[in-house]
């Protein structure tokens, strides 16, 4: 079964075209899924990286006043 716009179709109510259309959309669907996932995952790593890097500046700071007093 499937469902376009709140109607229910079988694969017999479609041409060839059509389920062919209707396949592309759910592989491009699941391809944005895994692209929003991936996304997700490079936002934690940005995150982190920017956090460690924060961190380390801190400390190079306050290792640049402990020198100097």
């Amino acid at each position: 079964m499937i469902t376009i716009d709140d109607k229910t179709y079988t694969e017999d109510d479609l041409s060839a075209t059509q389920v062919a259309q209707v396949q592309r959309i759910e592989s491009l669907r699941i391809d944005l899924a895994e692209l929003e996932m991936r996304a997700q995952e490079i936002n934690v790593l940005i995150s982190a990286y920017a956090s460690s890097l924060n961190e380390s500046l801190s400390s190079s700071e306050e290792e640049e006043e402990e020198t100097e007093e």
